[in-house]
Formats: C-alpha cells, structure tokens, sequence
C-alpha cells in the first residue's frame, strides 16, 4: 500500500524509462501517478519494425522481470541474448508491466501534459532557494476529448523523451526554407519502408538525409525495395564528409548487428551503385509540386565552410532522419538550468561531454548529482535527459532511476536492482 507520508510522485510520460521509474517508486511504497498523452510504449511502436541494436538482457530490469513473474508464474523468460523488434518489446515487456498489479491503475493514458508550474511561485520568485518547494508543483493536463484538468504533486520526473520533435534539415539546425509549411509531408521517423509504407515508396525516388543508424537502417531497407521493384531511386544526402562513408565504425564493435549495418551502408555510400550519395551537403530550400506530388531541394556543398551555389533535385519523398531534440516548454517557468549545446540539463550535460567513445556502450554513470535541476523536486530522466546528445542507452535510464531514488528516499545504499533476481539467474532456472 501506499505510504501517504511520502511524497506524491508524477511521472511525465508511460515511455520505458517512465514505466521503470515508475514501478522503482511503486516497489518503494510511494504515491505515483503516470500522464500519457497516448497509450503506455506509443512511441515506441512508431519504430515497432525496427531490430534493437542491444540484446533482451539490455532491455529488461530485474524489477520488472519479478513484476512480471509474479503476474504470471508460468510465463516463458526470453533468452538473454534474444533480439527484438519494437513491437516484439512491447508485447514482451512494456505493454505486460503497464498491466502488471502494480502499475495498474496508476497510468492515466490520454492525459497530455502542457505545462507545470509551481502553486504560489513565478519563474522569477526565490531563486537558488530550497523554499521553492514548500508549495507542490502544479501540472496542466489536457484529455483526449479535450478537457482541461491539473493535478498536483510534490516531486516530478519528466520521461517525455524526445521523439516527436525532430530536428530540422536546413543549415546549422534551423528550418530549411520551405520545410515549416511541408512539415507534414515530410516523413522523420524510420519508415517501414518493405511493410506498412511500402506502397509510399515503391518504384519513387526517395531523398533520405542523415548520417547515423536511423537513416542508414532506412536506406538499407530502400535498396531491398529496390530488388524489388527496380524503378525505386535512391538519393542519400550526409553532411558530414569522409571517405570511409557516413557512419562511423566503432572498432571491435560488441553490437553484431550495429556493426553490420555500419559495414552494409558505409559499402553502399562508397560504391553508389545502388544509391546516389551526396557528402558535405546541406539542403538549403524545399518546394513542392501537389500536381505531381513531388519536391524540388535545393541544397549546398560547403567547400571550406563556404556555400557553394545551388544545386537543384526532384524526388518523390523526403526521409529526414536527422535526430530528434527536447521539447522544454514544458518546465519553462520552472528553474533548469539547460546546456547551451545541447539543450539537455546543465549538470548532466556536461558530465557527457566529457565522454570521449562514440560507443554508447562505454559511458560511465555520471552519479546521483547529475540529475539534479535547479528546481527542488523536479528531475528530468531518459531519453529527455541527454537533449540532442544521441547516445542514451536504457541502462543508463535505469542507473539515472536507482540514483535517483537515493536522493528522494535519502539513502545511499538503495538500489532496488540489485536486491532482486539477475536475469542470468532467472533464465537459468
């Protein structure tokens, strides 16, 4: 049962790392309410198709794994080192804790939240004070049929992520010309290019534009279309220039499948017998055509860091895989303090720009400190966290949970995951 001694506890968002900090808060007898503006894991099931990259071991907590167990004594564990797609993450893990006793009752889906505030305290009041605490912080909600509620709690955890505010695509991050009013035609996620979308891009001419995994995973996915209908183009557009090809290669790579799809679009960059690709660009204009359903880009080479003139592109579709970034209005009138590069909170951001590997598997846990804001009370974890800085990894969302549970429980030694079973073990017996 709830210790209604303890502090209330809101949790933004019933994403991975919310139904985790979640079900840490639940083990530990707080008061918690999850907001979802949609359903539990929905932004997840955008990319369902897509393969993870880390293995089922990497994917799970060992509280969740009991939750589950206690639900259904007889349910299968998955092997550790078991691949999964998005959707198979969902149906296996996200979607069973959501349900779980624990959870259940405590996730309020269709509740977007669009603002917080604290109860009797401007933006401007008690600055660097711990006083702003004394009133709870207030959070202004919206239905899915449009009724404005708001809610109140003592400590807040924002895990909204930031996968529905994607970056733009023209010069040093700002919009292209054009993009704002075609924003809805433009697709930036990974599309399901040889599934659900496949008629979308089946025998056009597809621009994708970006350099990392998504966009690669998305042109590799194109030129398997290609095979199969042979009229479908390819033009992939990077900014960043080298000869080795778009992505980087992470050197003994312990991710077999992030290696091979370096190897495979890295091949394909180079050999441009599939695909046209185009370095050192970036599009400066975007036009389109409804009568034809097609886009004109204009796009730059930058020679020495000074734009070239303008070269021109007809393409059917326009991919921007091009990451994602924080939406921060949300706590604009509390005190974060964010960091001018990457928009993610100051403390924790530059304990990550010191990191130095591109492997997000070899970041060290940046301490309980990290995640400390200027508001009292209010901590911002996950994917949300890092800003733009795109090597979040769900490990190091549950090491932000257990450290940050011994500041709110004042115990330095609280670790939760470490009390329960190991996967090892539990798939082992």
């Amino acid at each position: 049962m709830p210790d209604h001694s303890q502090p209330a506890i809101a949790i933004l968002g019933a994403g991975p790392i919310g139904l985790e900090a979640a079900l840490y808060a639940r083990y530990l007898g707080y008061q918690v309410t999850v907001y979802e503006r949609n359903q539990p894991g929905a932004n997840v099931s955008r990319w369902g198709h897509v393969r993870m990259f880390t293995p089922w071991q990497m994917n799970c907590s060992s509280l969740g794994l009991a939750a589950l167990a206690a639900q259904s004594p007889n349910r299968k564990p998955l092997q550790p080192t078991t691949m999964l797609t998005g959707d198979q993450w969902i149906e296996e893990y996200l979607h069973p804790l959501a349900e779980s006793d624990l959870l259940r009752g405590h996730i309020h889906s269709h509740h977007e939240v669009l603002a917080i505030s604290r109860t009797g305290a401007l933006k401007t009041d008690r600055p660097g004070t711990i006083t702003r605490s004394d009133q709870p912080m207030r959070i202004l909600l919206q239905t899915e049929n449009g009724e404005m509620k708001t809610a109140h709690a003592q400590i807040i955890l924002d895990t909204t992520g930031v996968f529905g505010n994607p970056n733009w695509l023209g010069p040093g991050g700002a919009p292209a010309r054009g993009e704002s009013e075609l924003r809805s035609r433009i697709v930036y996620e990974v599309p399901d290019v040889l599934q659900r979308d496949q008629a979308t891009f089946r025998d056009k001419h597809t621009l994708v534009v970006g350099s990392g995994y998504s966009a690669a995973t998305t042109v590799l996915a194109l030129t398997q279309l290609q095979a199969q209908s042979p009229q479908t183009q390819i033009t992939w557009l990077t900014r960043k220039t080298s000869s080795a090809g778009p992505l980087s290669e992470i050197l003994e790579d312990p991710l077999p499948e992030r290696a091979a799809l370096t190897v495979a679009a890295n091949q394909l960059a180079i050999q441009q017998k599939k695909l046209q690709h185009l370095s050192g660009v970036t599009i400066d204009g975007l036009d389109y055509d409804e009568a034809k359903d097609q886009f004109q880009v204009q796009y730059e080479t930058l020679d020495a860091g000074q734009p070239a003139p303008l070269q021109q592109q007809v393409v059917d579709r326009i991919v921007a895989n091009v990451g994602y970034r924080p939406d921060n209005r949300l706590f604009q009138e509390l005190h974060v303090h964010q960091c001018y590069a990457t928009s993610g909170p100051m403390k924790l951001a530059a304990a990550l720009m010191a990191e130095t590997s591109e492997d997000c598997l070899q970041q060290a846990t940046t301490g309980a400190e990290t995640l400390v804001t200027a508001e009292p009370d209010f901590y911002v974890l996950g994917n949300k966290s890092y800003g733009r800085n795109p090597h979040f990894l769900f490990a190091r969302g549950l090491d932000q949970i257990q450290q940050l549970f011994t500041i709110i429980g004042k115990r330095d030694d609280l670790n939760l995951y470490e009390s329960m079973p190991k996967l090892v073990t539990k798939s082992a017996t």
